[in-house]
């Protein structure tokens, strides 16, 4: 395993770990409200970048 490898996987678990924190922060929000959608758009787009990347990261 190399240096690059274990870097990029780090950045994608940090990125997949921030999406992860990212939506219980914007269920709290009111219903329909503007920071609820800022929130959960960032969080899923995280998360599911995060986990697209990381297994991407694993096949490398």
């Amino acid at each position: 395993m190399d240096y690059e490898s274990r870097t990029r996987r780090s950045f994608t678990y940090v990125l997949w770990m921030l999406g992860s924190a990212f939506i219980p922060v914007g269920l709290s929000f009111r219903v329909e409200s503007f920071l609820q959608f800022l929130f959960l758009g960032v969080g899923i787009t995280l998360f599911v970048l995060g986990h697209v990347l990381f297994r991407d990261a694993w096949n490398r």
